[in-house]
C-alpha cells in the first residue's frame, strides 16, 4: 500500500492529481515532503486518528504517538508523504495562501 509503490512513482512523474470524493473531483497540486518534514506531520496525524482508521493504517505506522522523534523520522523515510494543495477553480492555479510544513 505505501512505500515506493507505482502510484508514488506517477504521482511523482505528473506533480499533480485529481482527487474524486463524493462524486466530485478535485484538481491538486503535489509536493512531495522530506522525511524531516513528513515525520512530525504522520506522528500528529496518527495521534489524532481514531481506533478505526489507526487499525487500517496501523500495520504500516505501528509506531506510537509518544514515540521519540527519530523513530517516526525513520518510518518517514519509508514511506513517502505528499502535501496536496487544491487548484483554484476559477482559474486553475495554485491558490496564492503559502503552506509551511516544518
Amino acid at each position: 500500500m505505501y512505500g515506493e509503490v507505482d502510484w508514488v512513482k506517477n504521482l511523482r512523474a505528473a506533480g499533480s492529481a485529481q482527487i474524486a470524493r463524493r462524486g466530485r473531483n478535485t484538481p491538486v497540486t503535489v509536493k512531495e515532503l522530506t522525511a524531516e518534514q513528513a515525520a512530525p506531520l504522520v506522528r500528529d496525524l496518527v495521534g489524532s486518528i481514531g481506533f478505526i482508521v489507526r487499525s487500517v493504517i496501523g500495520s504500516q505506522f505501528p509506531t506510537d504517538p509518544g514515540a521519540p522523534s527519530e523513530a517516526w523520522l525513520e518510518k518517514a523515510r519509508r514511506h513517502p508523504t505528499f502535501l496536496l494543495t487544491p487548484v483554484s477553480k476559477s482559474k486553475y492555479q495554485v491558490p496564492s495562501t503559502e503552506y509551511s510544513v516544518e
